[in-house]
């Protein structure tokens, strides 16, 4: 995983690995 990584899911596009990996999960595990 990038230090970078574009979110399409996301309503800000993209961000911090963190905080996409966060959305990610909850989004998966929701």
């Amino acid at each position: 995983m990038g230090l970078y990584q574009v979110d399409e899911t996301s309503q800000y596009g993209g961000g911090p690995t963190r905080d996409v990996f966060v959305r990610s999960v909850t989004i998966e595990a929701g």
